[in-house]
């Protein structure tokens, strides 16, 4: 999930506080251009070997609850995350994947993905994505 102190420049021209206000405010291609060059960006094979060049060899890695597919108004982002697990492997490190988020947020702040909202009833939908099988 975006959130607006980590990269404000996402938010900038908006009155959006969190990924779910931002969505509202920008049309589908708005969406999907502003967040695929970010997700570009943000993490590139280059922090990988910088890491490793620092002996580093484990990374946590959070993703949001969307990673296997889009969930509107969110886009989901599989891809960006194969992507980082083949840096990962071809500089020798290890990732821990952690599941950031929870449909509605988990804790009514932006890194939920949802402001002033906080409900666990997502939890249903959460545990399908920590026991479904995507492309073995």
């Amino acid at each position: 999930m975006l959130e607006k102190w980590i990269t404000p420049a996402l938010f900038a021209g908006t009155s959006a506080e969190d990924e779910a206000h931002l969505w509202t405010e920008l049309s589908d291609r708005g969406q999907r251009e502003l967040l695929r060059a970010h997700r570009d960006s943000f993490i590139t094979e280059r922090d990988f070997a910088d890491l490793a060049s620092r002996r580093i060899d484990a990374v946590r890695t959070p993703v949001p609850y969307l990673v296997f597919g889009d969930h509107q108004p969110n886009l989901g982002c599989i891809d960006h995350l194969d992507r980082a697990f083949a840096w990962a492997e071809r500089h020798r490190i290890a990732v821990l994947l952690d599941l950031h988020t929870v449909p509605d947020s988990q804790n009514g702040l932006d890194g939920g993905g949802l402001c002033g909202v906080c409900k666990w009833h997502g939890i249903v939908r959460l545990l399908s994505v920590l026991t479904a099988r995507h492309g073995a």
